[in-house]
């Protein structure tokens, strides 16, 4: 057991940013998952407890869980539903980071979670049809972070094709369009706040695109703000190690920062150059990048 919780530690610390979402959205999956199942043994309503993470469209009651428009992007209750969305994120997800990097990947998962969980919010409030269960509903899940993942590499590069069992070679524009267009279609179902989510996430991955063509990244400042809120918790060392007489983690941030730069770099290229205007050496490097 401990040995397993060895590698899971290892993994996550040293995996990229797309292996940790995975792990954190899991992690909490299971939390969950052994919470339901102890206290419906113990014949309590464990979902007193869930509420405090899930998304409520009720106004009055968000006031008082402002932190729910970040939780409920992670949280998951049924085993299907955690199993779909880590697989499209995984799948996506890699592709995405051959394209961009791994702040940016970060930046649009929250940032595609906040946009759905706000349009979920609006409509439920707005919409004279949502108003029988605006009161006592909630949203939960990484969909509209998934949504935005998939519309943005879609867009980046639309004519890029994967193969599909049974259908072959599928172009990306085709399969961004395919699911916006199956949340849409379902946006009266009996999922309609998850269906109206989707479609906000798709639409920061769209806003996200053409922002980024015209040289702005817009996931640049949430990314700062979680970077440093994540900076406050960490502990602070109570040493420093010096080899050849320099410090190592001042060596170490050094060359992390000048890695950072130099996949900028590329990146700023394959903008105006596209990416068969690369280098083989810039190819390989930014291929390296995004598996780390």
């Amino acid at each position: 057991m401990k040995e397993l919780w060895q590698n899971i530690k290892r993994r996550y610390f040293h995996g990229n940013a797309l292996v940790r979402l995975i792990f954190v959205n899991v992690g909490i999956f299971i939390v969950a998952a052994v919470i339901n199942i102890v206290g419906k043994l113990g014949g309590m309503h464990p979902d007193v407890i869930f509420r405090y993470f899930e998304l409520p469209s009720n106004l009055h009651v968000l006031i008082t869980r402002p932190w729910t428009i970040i939780t409920y992007m992670f949280f998951h209750l049924e085993i299907f539903h955690i199993l779909f969305n880590m697989l499209w994120l995984f799948w996506f997800g890699n592709m995405f980071l051959r394209r961009f990097s791994e702040r940016q990947l970060v930046g649009i998962y929250f940032m595609g979670g906040v946009s759905g969980g706000i349009l979920y919010i609006l409509t439920y409030n707005i919409l004279p049809v949502f108003e029988p269960i605006s009161h006592f509903s909630f949203l939960l899940g990484a969909s509209a972070s998934v949504l935005a993942i998939v519309v943005a590499t879609a867009l980046r590069d639309p004519n890029d094709e994967v193969h599909l069992m049974f259908l072959g070679a599928v172009k990306l524009k085709y399969i961004a369009i395919f699911v916006v267009l199956l949340s849409f279609l379902n946006v009266v179902s009996e999922n309609a706040g998850g269906n109206i989510a989707h479609l906000g996430g798709a639409l920061f991955g769209f806003i996200f695109i053409l922002c980024w063509k015209k040289g702005n990244d817009i996931t640049r400042w949430p990314v700062n703000i979680y970077e440093r809120i994540i900076g406050m918790f960490r502990p602070r060392k109570t040493f420093k190690v010096y080899r050849n007489g320099e410090n190592v983690d001042m060596r170490y941030n050094r060359e992390k920062k000048a890695k950072e730069e130099e996949i900028d770099a590329i990146l700023d290229k394959m903008k105006r150059t596209g990416y068969d205007g690369l280098s083989k050496e810039e190819k390989q490097k930014l291929f390296d990048a995004s598996k780390k």
